[in-house]
Parts: structure tokens; C-alpha cells; sequence
């Protein structure tokens, strides 16, 4: 049954019939160690925050089909239990896809096995495992809901499901909303969209209300008229703009708020860390990314709990909403209004909102790299009336105009104020007002009774019924003015150019730089000691499964993460190798052939050939390894390479053992101007017999179809493959379209399609302009690999390997040095200190990926400046692991750091590492108020 606690309107959020503006701040418990859950609930909300919301990923606690954990680490219920005390409300996130560059969007991998299944739609099997993980997390979201003993306000079904090619967006929706609702949910339930589709996002399913998430340049000097677009549409349904994710600068949340918005969500304002295997790959790169241990999108509040600039910028603006309070929140966007404005800078716009206890406030965004000043102008009268407004770069100013002092409980109106009003507190006929001003400003009340007494530099109306207060340099004139009126009313004005909280935070509370340059020591004097591994072979003890004729992928073995090792035989015989064609290969592969190291290679679930320089000819029989390691599944859904899909597996699809490559440029036919495969039937007398790409064409655009028959021996592999392709390919292979040719994933493996017959018939249509080129074609001839074996058992097998690694371990002195394809691990153990110190971890080294466990924690990943190989990444910085003061529970802790020298053009160099410490001390927030 749906709750009364938490209404929507077109007004905006009444919670327990409270209307407030909802200032909401990413928080996820599953990045920041529990620890230190109640340091960053504490900073959000000194931060002017007054709601988080909590993404909930399902395989963080289901890390196994049917194996679930919510204690420790783990523990929603106690999390949830911190915010309310805290005084915070919570929109609930719980998926069951979140997105958030989480491993898989938080979907488990055992999922991709099953068979029929198809992820984020109407299908039975999906729904089916998606009721399970409700049945555990809703009832706990339930105990924890408004009025009961939580705080959460509202629950997200899925994520930004507009991105996704949901097919039944409608039925898939309801569904969610249906399981919700049974299991306990009575809060109102929203979709957000993610690229503005609203019905793509929730297929308008009934009683599930929308939302939008914006990521927009904050400089954009027309958002204002995308936002109105979407508000307007809201509007008409009866329901508030809610913008759940956005940029986490306060300019661009204070351009959504004059403009509507009655709830701000900017995405990750206190970031955190990606501990274990739990990052995640996405397509932020060229065409792929690997996503960071430390995620960090630079919000107020760091990945170690520092406090950066717009934490202030937080503060005020939280300060601003609360002092106007309901009047505010129940705010409307003036359609029409009479002010103008008057500025040194073309193209300058207002934002204005009606108050509910009436008035304005007008919102000036600033969106040039200057600053520029402003004259507003209200009919024929102008204000202020002593100066011209100073608007910084990138800022929007609050101005208040004839709001009426009744707001706060009092006669009279503030006429205007250029100074933000950021707090208002009355006792009886005295009414205290607290205005913030970077810059010059001015104040002007108009009262109800005479002006009997007032502070010298006061200026009073002439009718002794108002007063202004004129601000040209905050430094030379007094910041406290009283005004008592005949009718015993009593006014203090008291002004500020500091931010409330900013004197008393102390220094090393304020975000730094981190940096470590590559002549850094380390902060701590520990002795090592070193184990070197076989890397081209399985590891001893772990878990193996034989395979035999073809490889599988990870996830149909049972593993969902980390590390995993294939083995297999090459059975050359009297043929010389040339190169390996990798099938379907991810996340990181590191081959070896007969113990020598080939290289370390992301193809991003794409084909490639890898060139092998020794021929191997003396021997019949080769060994291939590879070791293999899950970086994490995509969390989004991109066509761009197969790893990029949302329900792509990992690991080897298959291996080919390249034997012969030859150009097949010469006599194909080629029949212009045609598009379509199925008129070659026809006899079509249009032809000619030229090279690859050889044809011309006087047209800007060439369009044409190339055809070939090529033979296939039963006992050979053929692929096809391209290099150099900068246009349009369209492959059909005996008249099945097999879809466009992208320039990242340029091989067919033709053996596929040959069936009782030895050749296949291939027609290629190409669409190039006179610029460009088709490159080259040509046909690698390849034999299987045999006898294949598979190793792996997810963190058990990874912890297996280290502890027997450090069985055999002995002492070393860095400077570590490995050859291009080694690995090894180093171990050593760091004191516990006398304070609550955690660590901020460091690697200065070259030319290798270093895996890091604490104890028996894995901290993270982090893979070092390189010359080669190295993919792109993204998320936060590339060179930070966080060692929480919560792991080290020990005098002494052990850490084991795995070492893959994974540049095959640069030996690794391992010269020390980095200790930053972090005192973890208790932040007490103090009330908003300063003089």
C-alpha cells in the first residue's frame, strides 16, 4: 500500500508534510569501508546536504548463485540505521542493474549462463533471478522507509534504462515495481533517464514516477531552455522536476534550482574506492576504458575524506534553501516576468522563480570565462541602486526581490537583496538575517512602521519606512546593523564573506595534492622479501577443468573475477607459426608460447592477430599459456567492441595457431553502384574484375559490392581479415548479412560458415569517399589448439596462489627488477600505528600491473605508466589504493603485492612504495553561524 509519508506534485516533495528542496549526494557504503560510514554521512551533511542516495549492487552480496552476505562490509541495515541518525534522508538504488562503473552494473556474471536469458527486460528467467536478490534487499529497504525506522524517501527501479535496448520497457518496469511493492516497498518508486527518453526509461508504467539525469557541459548557455522543456512536461503530469545525477559543481545545481528543480542529485559528491575485483570496463575510451580503483569524479568530498573547494559552495547553497525553506521548495518558474537585466556581456539570462510566500528569486548564471557585471531592472526602476551587480566566471548569484518578511514571521518585505540571505532566525520581534557576499552588495527592507532607530551607515528611506544597506568593500565598514521600528519590531542585518564551517576546518581536513613524483621514497622502512612465479604455466593447487577440444569462456567455468589460467597444445608438425589469432578475447590476456613471452594485450572481446617472431620449426608439438585476468564486466551497453555488451562473457572464445597469411587484393568482381546482395541473383550484367579497392569512381561517395569464392580445406582455419580501414563495410557471406565490418574488430572467421561444401561465397558492400581507402585484405590459414585447460577459483584461487608464494619467499632489497613477461610477488608487513592511521598507497615503478591485498583484502589494481600495451583509463587517479585504518587490525599486517611485468618492449622497474597516511579523527560539524 502506497505510504502518505512522501508526495509528489507539481509543487514538489512534501515529506511528512514537510515541503523541502532535496539536496542529494552520491554515497555508497560498498566504496567507503564501514569504518568510516559515519565520517563521510557526517561531512555530506555539514555540507549542506540533507539526502544521499545509495546504489545497492546486487553481486556485491550474492558473489555466488545462492550465496549471500550482508554483515561487516556488507551490512545495508546498518548503513541505512547511520543516515537516519544522521538526519539524512535516502533515495534507494537497488538495480537490479545500477550502472555506477561497478563490475557488471552490479549484475552477477553467473547470469550470462543461463540459458534464454535476456538482462533488463520482460523475460522470465531474468525477472525470476531479479525477484530473488529483492527478496533479500527489499525487505530491509522496507524496515528502513520514512515513518518507519529509516529515512528513505524514495526507491529507483533500475538505471537510465533509455541507454539500454529494452524491448518491453513497459512490461519490464511494471514488473520491477510489482516485486517492489510485494516485497514491502510503500515509497514512491522512480525510473531516471538517462539521455532524456522518459517513456524509453519507464515505458510510462503506472504509479512509477520519472526522472532525469543531466550531464551537460556547465557552460552551456542554453541548458536553462533544455530544462524548461522537461519541467514543462512534468508540470502538466502533476509532478516535480527531480534531476537524480548531475555534475557536482554547485554553479551548475544552482542554474537547476532557480530553473525548477526540487531535487539536485550531482553524482558522486563524496567518492570512494573500488576495492577488489570489483572495477569495471566501459566505453569512455578509444573504443574501451578500464575504470580505476580510486573513483573519483572530483566531487566536495574526496576518495580519503578530504573536503575540496565546492564542500563550501555546498554549504551555502544548503544554507540558502533551508533559510527560505517551504517557499522555495514549493517555488514555480516564472513563465512571465517584468525583470530585465542590463549587463557588459551579451547574451547574460535570468532565471526567475515565484515564491509560494510570493516574491522572486532570480537566478544570474555566469557562463563565460570572466566576470561580468549586471544591472537588473524591474519595469522602469532599476537595482541596486548604488552599484552594478559582480558575477565571478562560472557562478550564479541568488537575488531575492519583494519577499515578504512574513516568511519568517515578520511585517514588511525585503524589497531586494544583491547578498544571498543564508540564514534568518527569529525570537519573538526580533528577526536576525544573515547575508553572504563575495563582492559588493545591497539590502533593502521595507517595513509596515517608521524607522525609529538604526546603525550610522544605515541609509533610510525618506518615509522613514524602509532602509538600504550598501556594500562597496566588506573590509571597511561594520558587518552588524540594528534597526528597531516603533512598533518594537527589531532587525539585525548581519553580513559575511566567509563561508559558515570554513574558519574551523582544520587543515588537514582540506583536500591536497597527492602527487608522488618518481624520486619519492618511501615513508615506511620495510624489509621485503620476494617470490618469483612460472608465468608461463598453470600455478600449482588450483582449481583446474579440462577442456580438451576448445576453450570456454570464464563465467560457463564458475568464474566471476580476478585471475584465470588456459593452457593448450600448438601441434605444429613441419609448419612454421606465424602468429596467433586471438577469438573474442578479454578482459587482459598475457601469452606465452613455449615459456616465451608474446605480450600482454586488451583486445576488448575482439578479434585479433598477434604476430609471433620464432618459428618454432624444430619442434612438432609447442606449449601455449595465457594468463588471463577479468578487469570487470562492462557496466554499460555498447556495440562498439563485443566486450563493451552488457552480457558479454570473458576470457578466450577460441585461439588459432596461424600458420600462413597472404594478400587476396587481386580479381575480385565488383558490380558499381549496387547496395544490395540479393540483386547479384539477377544476373546483373554490371561488372568488372579488379583488385580490392582498386575500382574508381568520378562520385564524391563510391558505392559498390566486391565478390569473391574463396576454398576452405577441411582441416584449416580461414579468417578473414582487414587492416588500414577507415570507411564503410558491409560483410554478406554466402547471402547472410553478417553486419557492418568495424575497424576495431576487423576479422571473419570463415571456417564458421562452411558446411558441406569447401568454399564460401563472399560479397563485401563498400561506401567510401574519394579520401579515403579500403586498406588491405588478406586470409590467415591457421590450425587449432588442442588439449585445453582451464584454472581458476575466483579470490580463493588468487589467495591460494599467495600464500604459496610467500611460503617460498626471500628477503630482497628494492629495487625490484623483471623481464618483460615475469611475475612475482613481493611481501613485507606494516605496523599498525598508534593512531587511527590509514594509508594512502603509492607505486613508483614502470612497466608492469601490481595487484595489492592487505591481509587477507584485496585493496585493488593499479597498472603503471608503460610503454606499450597499457589501455586507456579512466574514473579517478591511476595511481592511488587506499589501505583503510579498519584493515589494519593487527600490531603487525601483512601485504602481499603481485607483480606482472607486462610490457614486452621495457623490463619492469620496481623502485619503492609510496605510504601516505591519513589520520582518521572525528569530524564534528559546528552550527552554520559566523560573524
Amino acid at each position: 500500500m502506497a505510504s502518505e509519508n512522501v508526495k509528489l506534485s507539481a509543487k514538489g516533495l512534501s515529506i511528512l508534510n514537510k515541503s523541502e528542496i532535496i539536496l542529494c549526494s552520491s554515497l555508497f557504503y560498498f566504496r567507503i569501508p564501514r569504518s568510516l560510514w559515519k565520517d563521510r554521512l557526517k561531512k555530506v551533511k555539514a555540507g549542506g546536504y540533507n539526502c544521499i542516495d545509495v546504489y545497492f549492487p546486487w553481486n556485491f552480496h550474492e558473489t555466488e548463485e545462492g550465496v549471500w552476505d550482508f554483515k561487516g562490509e556488507k551490512d545495508v541495515a546498518r548503513f541505512l540505521k547511520l543516515a537516519a541518525e544522521e538526519g539524512l534522508y535516502v533515495v534507494a538504488r537497488p538495480g537490479p542493474y545500477i550502472c555506477s562503473e561497478w563490475d557488471g552494473g552490479a549484475l552477477p556474471a553467473y547470469l550470462l549462463t543461463k540459458p534464454g536469458i535476456q538482462l533488463r527486460d520482460d523475460n522470465a528467467t531474468f525477472l525470476s533471478c531479479t525477484a530473488k536478490w529483492y527478496s533479500k534487499i527489499i525487505p530491509i529497504l522496507s524496515k528502513y522507509q520514512i515513518g518507519k525506522e529509516g529515512s528513505i524517501i524514495l526507491m529507483q527501479l533500475d538505471n537510465e534504462l533509455d541507454f539500454y535496448n529494452c524491448t518491453h520497457p513497459t512490461e519490464y518496469i511494471s514488473a520491477l515495481r510489482d516485486i517492489a511493492i510485494e516485497y514491502g516497498m510503500e515509497v514512491p518508486l522512480i525510473v531516471c533517464a538517462g539521455q532524456g527518453d522518459i517513456a524509453g526509461a519507464g515505458g510510462n508504467a503506472e504509479n512509477v514516477i520519472p526522472t532525469l539525469n543531466f550531464y551537460p557541459n556547465d557552460c552551456d548557455p542554453n541548458f536553462e531552455e533544455k530544462i524548461h522543456t522537461y519541467y514543462q512536461f512534468l508540470q502538466n503530469n502533476n509532478l516535480p522536476l527531480c534531476v537524480t545525477e548531475t555534475n557536482r559543481s554547485h554553479f551548475l545545481l544552482r542554474r537547476l534550482l532557480s530553473s525548477g528543480t526540487k531535487l539536485l542529485g550531482p553524482y558522486l559528491q563524496a567518492s570512494g574506492f573500488n576495492f577488489g575485483f570489483t572495477n569495471a570496463v566501459n566505453n569512455w575510451g578509444d573504443p574501451l576504458s578500464f575504470l580505476t580503483s580510486d573513483y573519483d569524479f572530483h566531487g566536495m568530498i574526496t576518495p580519503t575524506g578530504k573536503l575540496r573547494k565546492e564542500f563550501f559552495e555546498g554549504i551555502l547553497l544548503g544554507d540558502i534553501c533551508k533559510t527560505l525553506g517551504r517557499s522555495l521548495a514549493n517555488a514555480v518558474v516564472a513563465e512571465h516576468h517584468s525583470f530585465e537585466v542590463e549587463s557588459d556581456h551579451e547574451g547574460t539570462k535570468l532565471n526567475v522563480l515565484h515564491l509560494e510566500n510570493g516574491g522572486q528569486l532570480i537566478g544570474i548564471p555566469n557562463v563565460l570565462n570572466e566576470e561580468i557585471k549586471v544591472k537588473l531592472k524591474n519595469g522602469e526602476t532599476y537595482f541596486p541602486k548604488q552599484h552594478e551587480i559582480r558575477i565571478a566566471s562560472t557562478t550564479c548569484p541568488f537575488v531575492l526581490y519583494d519577499v515578504p518578511l512574513a516568511t519568517w514571521g515578520m511585517e514588511g518585505t525585503l524589497h531586494y537583496a544583491t547578498a544571498e540571505l543564508i540564514q534568518a532566525t527569529r525570537k519573538d520581534r526580533h528577526l536576525d538575517l544573515l547575508f553572504h557576499l563575495n563582492h559588493n552588495g545591497e539590502i533593502c527592507l521595507i517595513f509596515e512602521s517608521e524607522v525609529q532607530q538604526a546603525s550610522s551607515v544605515v541609509s533610510i528611506l525618506p518615509d522613514q519606512r524602509g532602509i538600504v544597506i550598501t556594500v562597496e568593500d566588506l573590509s571597511t565598514i561594520d558587518r552588524e546593523f540594528d534597526i528597531l521600528l516603533c512598533d518594537g519590531q527589531r532587525f539585525t542585518i548581519r553580513l559575511t564573506n566567509n563561508v559558515p564551517l570554513a574558519s574551523r576546518i582544520n587543515e588537514d581536513q582540506l583536500a591536497t595534492d597527492l602527487s608522488v613524483t618518481e624520486e619519492s621514497n618511501t615513508l615506511l622502512d620495510l624489509d621485503w622479501s620476494y617470490a618469483e612465479m612460472n608465468a608461463h604455466e598453470i600455478p600449482d593447487g588450483i582449481k583446474t577443468l579440462e577442456l580438451v577440444d576448445s576453450p570456454c569462456y570464464l563465467e560457463d567455468a564458475g568464474i566471476y573475477r580476478g585471475y584465470a589460467w588456459y593452457a593448450g597444445d600448438i601441434l605444429l608438425e613441419s609448419h612454421k607459426l606465424k602468429g596467433l589469432y586471438l577469438q573474442n578475447g578479454s578482459d587482459i590476456l598475457s601469452v606465452y608460447v613455449d615459456k616465451k613471452y608474446i605480450g600482454t594485450f586488451t583486445p576488448g572481446g575482439a578479434n585479433e592477430f598477434i604476430a609471433v617472431a620464432d618459428d618454432f620449426t624444430e619442434k612438432a608439438s609447442i606449449k601455449l599459456c595465457v594468463r588471463t585476468e577479468i578487469w570487470g564486466h562492462s557496466n554499460f551497453d555498447d556495440s562498439s567492441v563485443p566486450a563493451l555488451k552488457l552480457d558479454a562473457k570473458r576470457g578466450i572464445g577460441n585461439i588459432i595457431a596461424i600458420v600462413d597469411q597472404k594478400q587476396i587484393r587481386e580479381n575480385w568482381t565488383y558490380y558499381p553502384n549496387l547496395t544490395d546482395t540479393t540483386v547479384l541473383a539477377e544476373n546483373n550484367n554490371r561488372w568488372a574484375v579488379t583488385n580490392w579497392g582498386g575500382w574508381f569512381s568520378a562520385k564524391p561517395i563510391s558505392k559498390g559490392i566486391y565478390k569473391k569464392r574463396l576454398y576452405i580445406a577441411k582441416n584449416r582455419v580461414k579468417i578473414l581479415g582487414f587492416s588500414k580501414l577507415d570507411s564503410s563495410l558491409r560483410m554478406f557471406i554466402d547471402g547472410k548479412d553478417l553486419g557492418v565490418i568495424h575497424p576495431k574488430n576487423p576479422y571473419i572467421n570463415l571456417s564458421t560458415y562452411v558446411k558441406d561444401k569447401d568454399y564460401v561465397d563472399i560479397s563485401i558492400y563498400t561506401e567510401k569517399e574519394k579520401s579515403q581507402t579500403l586498406g588491405e585484405i588478406y586470409l590467415l590459414e591457421g590450425i587449432p589448439v588442442t588439449n585445453w585447460i582451464l584454472a581458476g577459483d575466483n579470490e580463493k584461487g588468487f589467495h591460494q596462489i599467495e600464500a604459496a608464494s610467500k611460503a617460498v619467499a626471500l628477503p630482497y632489497e628494492l629495487p625490484l627488477t623483471l623481464e618483460p613477461g615475469k611475475t612475482g610477488w613481493l611481501f613485507s608487513e606494516i605496523a599498525k600505528g598508534t593512531e587511527e592511521e590509514s594509508y594512502s598507497f603509492r607505486v613508483n615503478g614502470n612497466n608492469s600491473k601490481v595487484t595489492v591485498l592487505v591481509n587477507d583484502r584485496l585493496i585493488g589494481r593499479l597498472w603503471l605508466p608503460s610503454l606499450t600495451a597499457r589501455p586507456v583509463f579512466t574514473g579517478g587517479q591511476q595511481n592511488q589504493l587506499f589501505i583503510p585504518a579498519s584493515y589494519l587490525d593487527q600490531r603487525q599486517n601483512r601485504i602481499s603485492i603481485f607483480i606482472e611485468a607486462v610490457d614486452p618492449e621495457g623490463a619492469t622497474t620496481i623502485n619503492g612504495f609510496h605510504f601516505e597516511p591519513i589520520v582518521e579523527t572525528e569530524f564534528l560539524p559546528v552550527a552554520n553561524t559566523i560573524l
